[in-house]
């Protein structure tokens, strides 16, 4: 039978629909829509990611292009001389210009609502249509009423049109970027439009027909070839694109859903006065539409009177045509980066108010300047490149954030339309403020746009303070209590008003849910089959209330920035579960989040088997209270060493107490108390995190250490050491601190296990290692929630843990093309001669009979009581200096020995290493019966139990000879099988490493009283006098500073260290730390015989 598993946290008490199948809370994913998702982990998902990319938007982009070029080349007309040829006077042009903007303002709304009733490749066909027409009429034209009569009716209803296509196609966290790609169209075609103008009026008085005509005529023509053909081009929904499968339509949909841009409620033509009318009085949309009109006043002003004013500097109509290009180039641009930059923060007030400040700092030159236009020719031309810059990320930031604030699709489609109908009313006054009669100063002009952009500033302050007030009053229900007093169509139904809070979306593949649940913040779900939370976004502090569920914050769902909820229980969810943090015990300055499941309970089928992450979805918050280690295992040695070894071998003690003795003999009978929290389902990890990692959103991310412990593959767990003194010295290097993570992972029978006899089908060699990376993956999945930077990841450990590290480094022979940690600590260790296929099926066949069980697949059945026992038994009998189970050379993860795979360049490169030793690494693992010279050769045989008797005798006549009288590093036998067992397994490893990585890798040696094994962990998890008071606090302090400068910035230096570690090099230097302080030494092992060790003759 399988292991039980441990009692789960306390639940918490909700409505058994809203357990069921644990559905989503943002979506209403059902179990087999989650598993449809899970069948699209990975490169499927990837492939629809790419086959969709900027398709649909880019239709859109070449419409918008051509739908700003027919609006603003009138403009252009006008200095080519349509004004003088039509006789216009006085305001005349200003009319002219202004005119169609009425039927923009009128058509708007109704115009979405034909296009939610018809298909909108039609709709949007036919009115591109119709204006191109208008366009190609306006070039024969022969008076001012004409030219009104044509204006009119020039492109109504496009652009809300194209907006709903382009946010019905792209999650709400991807979609300002892509809407300000839409309308730097905008930008662009004005570029475009003068280029155009320009080369188009060169062909002046062809055929009897004036420059400004031809402008009309040309371009009015390619509008109308262009609708003709886009009901072909332009795809309404993804469900309607030929190009992608039913599957990939599917998945696009449930991804959609996930983002908030679709609801499961059939929509169909729900139309209805009352929506109409409940959108119009939407606050949101009122403020959305006061910005959206005071960033149009300015926008077209500039849009008609920029060819004037740069022609007013002084240029040619040729060359004011062309000036015109680079502001609106720059104006694009800005708009691109806004959206990025909005995207990724996940907030669009300052987006909104800053380029308005830009635009405001515009109006001030050019007003200022304008009168002496003459001799300030470049600070005016720069003042209209900044006003570019500000007006155009206005628009796009605006819709988006009132856009995300409207749900369900009817409403989004309405809202959009009255904000553009609305920007069209500003329009309509910004056509008018440039009087030609003002020229060149425009008093009205400049200081009309100066005010109304005041306001709109104004007006954006107000609705982040409204949208941040929302959130506040959301935040007062908890998920749960909301849960139960709405159905999934009744929250559906609300719309943005619902309480629960909405999912993020970005382009980026993640791993989907097993089964969808209830997101607590809005963070850890899956969308559009991609990473949430996303790109450089985590959790922030939630409240949680009486029954432990979390409250959150909000984010998009009513579309300003979350801020931290005042807490000390922050609340993160990651997709598969929602963990709640709590001050760490250690101090009060970080949060502990313990207990963390990072991997499947590896056990039944899964028991020898690679790991497997996280599936499904637990709505039960949990606060990590239950602890879990992985099964413990002691060899018989260890017992005696761990506690009387050292002092026993110095001769501080001389006799060992009657259970140690027996021990000794008798390694069976070694029984080590259980540990209540040993489970097989044990694959958790600890986070612990600087409080102030969640005070501020914008925060830069910390780097990270991951841990893995020690304990001769045996024995070890997560929660050893207290890391709270070192992320305190990592202030010292980085503002940030640091986030450190530490993992169980499967040890001795459990997780070492290789050869021949391992079923390849369904277990695999060296699980531990593959624990080990799967918690390395889910630090690049997860690990930004929490403030951890995942491409600054320092992976260190200890013994066991830091010789795995080694095992990472050559992981697939060099072949591992994804980046887990870019810098490695790996402390007191090297890495075990990895034995032969026959000596790892010797061990199964042990473990085997011990289990009483005919193979592996049998063992499986096994209770874990059965499987514990023969695991006890197995490592308890391990030789001296061993632990019988360990990394093994297995074809693929450790495809050879390390020293091979070093010396041939088959590792990963781009790593930078910190290396470390104790004095005396060799004592613990030495035998008290090699104390004359029968017991070193016993040592010797045991130890190198490949070598040939011949590799034996040069070891022990040649390298390490019997002479005791300190020249060769030892004075006496235990010494000298000490030092032997240290130089090959430890000191001489850094030759390979040197050779490997050159100055990327550097030693230090740490010689602390009493330097053995494992000796300087008590100085890297240093936490105070009051909790270490045997430990030197100067030497501690300036250690933990020179481990964390290096994992912050790759230079281990600390005030004790100013130089830092220097570079090995031809003099053999390494930086040395003993009982005096910190220095630079020389390598002290004999290059002999490190060479020999080196050469791997004795394997």
């Amino acid at each position: 039978m399988a292991e039980s598993q441990h009692k789960a946290p306390e639940p918490i008490k909700v409505d058994e629909k809203f357990v069921e199948h644990a559905a989503d809370a943002c979506s209403g994913l059902t179990p087999e829509d989650a598993e449809f998702m899970r069948r699209y982990e990975g490169g499927t998902g990837k492939k629809v990611v790419k086959k969709i990319g900027f398709q649909p938007l880019s239709i859109m982009v070449v419409l918008c292009l051509l739908a700003h070029i027919d609006r603003k080349n009138i403009g252009n007309a006008k200095i080519e001389g349509l004004d003088k040829d039509l006789g216009l006077v006085g305001n005349q042009y200003n009319i002219a210009s202004t005119i169609f903007f009425v039927p923009y303002i009128i058509f708007e709304v109704p115009s979405n609502i034909v296009l939610k009733k018809v298909r909108a490749s039609i709709w949007l066909s036919f009115l591109i249509i119709c204006w191109g027409i208008v366009m190609t009429c306006m070039g024969v034209v022969q008076n001012f009423q004409g030219l009104v009569a044509f204006r009119v009716i020039l492109g109504a209803g496009f652009f809300p049109g194209a907006v709903f296509i382009v946010s019905s196609w792209y999650p709400r966290h991807e979609f300002q970027q892509r809407l300000a790609i839409f309308y730097t169209a905008s930008a662009f075609s004005g570029a475009l439009s003068g280029l155009l103008a320009f080369g188009i009026a060169r062909i002046d008085g062809a055929r009897g027909i004036a420059g400004w005509r031809w402008i009309f005529l040309i371009e009015g023509a390619v509008t109308v070839a262009a609708g003709l053909v886009m009901p072909l081009l332009i795809i309404d929904t993804p469900e309607r694109a030929k190009w992608l499968s039913d599957d990939e339509k599917r998945f696009v949909d449930l991804c959609l859903r996930l983002s908030g841009v679709r609801s499961n409620i059939k929509e169909g033509d729900k139309f209805s006065w009352r929506l109409l009318f409940k959108t119009m009085v939407d606050w949101k949309v009122l403020l959305g539409i006061i910005l959206a009109w005071a960033n149009s006043v300015p926008n077209a002003a500039f849009k008609f009177t920029m060819p004037q004013i740069i022609k007013q500097l002084g240029f040619t109509t040729a060359q004011s045509q062309l000036l015109t290009m680079p502001p609106y180039v720059c104006g694009g641009i800005a708009a691109w980066l806004s959206g990025r930059f909005s995207d990724r923060l996940s907030w669009r007030m300052p987006f909104i108010v800053g380029p308005m400040s830009v635009l405001l700092v515009a109006l001030v030159v050019l007003f200022n300047y304008s009168k002496n236009v003459e001799d300030n020719v470049p600070a005016m031309y720069v003042g209209v490149m900044l006003a570019q810059i500000g007006i155009y990320p206005l628009l796009p930031g605006i819709s988006e954030w009132t856009g995300n604030n409207l749900a369900p699709s009817w409403k989004r489609s309405i809202g959009l339309a009255w904000l553009l109908a609305a920007g069209n009313i500003g329009s309509l006054i910004g056509t008018n403020i440039f009087l030609d009669r003002e020229a060149p100063q425009y008093p009205t002009g400049y200081g009309v746009a100066l005010g109304i952009i005041c306001l709109a500033a104004s007006c954006a302050l107000l609705m982040e303070f409204c949208l941040w007030k929302s959130n506040k009053v959301r935040a007062q229900l908890s998920e749960v209590e909301i849960r139960q007093k709405y159905s999934q169509d009744e929250l559906d139904a609300m719309g943005e008003r619902r309480k629960v809070k909405n999912c993020r979306a970005k382009w980026k593949l993640p791993n989907p849910p097993a089964a969808s649940g209830a997101a607590i913040d809005g963070t850890g779900l899956v969308a559009f089959g991609f990473a949430v939370p996303p790109f450089h976004q985590r959790a922030k502090p939630a409240k949680a209330n009486a029954q432990g569920a979390s409250v959150g914050t909000e984010e998009e769902l009513v579309g300003t920035k979350s801020r931290a909820v005042a807490s000390e229980v922050p609340i993160i969810d990651l997709g598969y579960a929602v963990y709640q943090g709590s001050v760490h015990e250690g101090s009060s300055s970080l949060y502990n989040f313990s207990n963390i499941r990072y991997g499947e309970p590896p056990v039944g089928d899964l028991r020898f088997a690679k790991p497997v992450a996280p599936k499904g979805r637990n709505v039960t918050l949990d606060k990590g209270d239950v602890g879990r280690i992985c099964p413990q295992a002691m060899a018989a040695w260890e017992v005696y060493t761990s506690f009387t070894g050292p002092d026993f071998l110095s001769g501080k003690i001389s006799t060992l107490t009657e259970d140690q003795k027996h021990a000794l003999k008798e390694p069976s009978d070694l029984k080590i108390p259980i540990d209540p929290r040993e489970t097989e389902d044990c694959l958790f990890l600890d986070v612990v995190t600087p409080i102030k990692t969640f005070e501020s959103p914008l925060r830069k991310l910390a780097p990270v250490i991951f841990w893995l412990s020690g304990g001769g593959y045996t024995t070890g767990e997560k929660g050893w050491f207290d890391p709270a003194g070192l992320i305190k010295a990592s202030y010292a290097s980085s503002s940030e601190g640091l986030v450190f993570v530490s993992a169980n992972y499967r040890l001795g029978a459990l997780g070492w296990l290789a050869g021949s006899k391992l079923d390849q089908e369904t277990m695999v060699a060296n699980a531990a290692l593959y624990d080990q990376r799967l918690a390395l993956e889910w630090i690049q999945e997860n690990i930004h929630q929490f403030g951890g930077d995942p491409t600054r990841v320092t992976i260190m450990g200890e013994s066991a843990g830091g010789a795995s590290i080694y095992h990472h480094l050559t992981a697939f022979g060099g072949k591992d093309k994804r980046t887990l940690f870019q810098r490695a600590i790996p402390q007191s260790t090297g890495w075990v001669h990895t034995a032969n296929d026959k000596l790892e099926n010797d061990v199964i066949d042990k473990f085997l009979a011990l289990a009483k069980v005919p193979d592996l697949e049998a063992a499986r059945k096994l209770s874990a009581e059965e499987v514990r026992e023969a695991n006890r038994l197995l490592i308890s009998n391990s030789d001296w200096g061993t632990s019988t189970t360990g990394p093994f050379v297995d074809g693929l993860y450790v495809p050879e020995n390390p020293d091979k795979l070093f010396a041939e360049g088959r590792h990963c490169q781009d790593v930078d290493l910190l290396i470390g030793f104790n004095e005396d690494e060799g004592l613990i693992f030495t035998s008290p019966e090699s104390n004359d010279d029968a017991g070193y050769r016993k040592f010797l045989e045991s130890t190198y139990s490949n070598a040939s008797p011949e590799t034996l005798d040069h070891i022990e006549t040649k390298l390490y000879p019997p002479v005791f009288d300190g020249s060769h590093g030892y004075t006496n036998q235990t010494g000298r099988a000490s030092i032997t067992k240290a130089e090959s397994e430890f000191t001489c490893k850094y030759g390979f490493l040197q050779a490997a990585y050159g100055n990327r890798a550097k030693s230090y040696r740490f010689n602390v009283y009493p330097g053995l094994h494992g000796s300087e962990m008590h100085y890297t998890f240093y936490n105070g006098p009051e909790r270490n008071p045997e430990v030197d606090e100067g030497i501690a302090v300036g250690f933990q500073k020179l481990l964390t400068s290096f994992a912050a910035t790759g230079n281990a230096t600390s005030l004790a260290v100013p130089q830092g570690v220097p570079v090995y090099g031809e003099e053999r230097r390494m930086l040395y730390i003993g009982n005096e302080g910190f220095g630079i030494a020389t390598d002290e092992t004999v290059p002999e015989r490190c060479k020999f060790w080196q050469s791997g003759i004795y394997l």
